[in-house]
């Protein structure tokens, strides 16, 4: 009998399983693109929101995307983050952005869906409000300091 959660879990994993297979076909890899360095702070309410995830999702995704990879980090202790396009590379491609940031408690209990530590609109790019525009030449350093 699966648990409450573990539905969650094997869809998860046969949605990734899904996405390998469809970008390794006929052993082309998907190319890297120009990356630039990004960095930042993402604070709750002025504290440093620790073991947050962070995803970055171009602006123009409206069109069909091709790409599973999306720049994404997690926040130190401190906040801070720096974005990576795979575990291999660091960084993002120059673009407009939308952002979406989650973080949740922490929980033992896997029949219990954890409690968010934020609102949750800022979980969604559609809805948190939050963007980027990473440029080819500068410096690309995005704080948030998140309310709710």
């Amino acid at each position: 009998m699966m648990r409450r959660y573990d539905w969650v879990r094997a869809a998860g994993c046969l949605f990734v399983a899904a996405a390998c297979l469809a970008t390794s076909g006929c052993g082309q890899k998907e190319e890297i693109p120009e990356l630039v360095s990004v960095t930042g702070k993402v604070t709750f309410q002025g504290q440093p929101l620790a073991n947050a995830s962070i995803s970055f999702f171009p602006a123009d995704e409206d069109k069909e995307s091709t790409s599973v990879v999306r720049p994404h980090a997690q926040t130190d202790e401190q906040g801070q983050y720096e974005l990576s396009w795979n575990t291999e590379n660091g960084g993002a491609p120059p673009g407009k952005y939308q952002v979406a940031i989650t973080a949740f408690k922490p929980n033992d209990d896997e029949e219990i869906q954890p409690e968010s530590l934020i609102p949750k609109k800022y979980n969604s790019p559609k809805t948190s409000g939050l963007i980027a525009d990473v440029r080819e030449d500068g410096e690309n350093v995005f704080n948030y300091d998140l309310q709710g």
